[in-house]
């Protein structure tokens, strides 16, 4: 766990995709404030979402490269 602009995260480890959740918030790695939330799961693929400039966007990766770009926001 690693404390990143006031959030516990959970960085260095990589999950396996059965502990990823729909609902779950993750904080990218680079240590923006912005964070995204996981909204669907497909097998090994995870879809999520972000606000920016007024819009939704969603997005989908492989659950590991999701997971080399997001840490888990573990205080929400």
């Amino acid at each position: 766990m690693e404390i990143v602009n006031g959030r516990k995260l959970l960085c260095g480890q990589i999950l396996k995709p059965d502990q990823l959740a729909v609902g779950q918030t993750w904080a990218p790695a680079s240590g923006s404030d912005r964070t995204v939330k996981i909204t669907g799961i497909d097998g090994d693929w995870v879809r999520y979402e972000w606000e920016e400039g007024g819009s939704t966007v969603s997005h989908e990766k492989d659950a590991f490269s999701f997971q080399c770009r997001y840490c888990l926001v573990m205080d929400v």
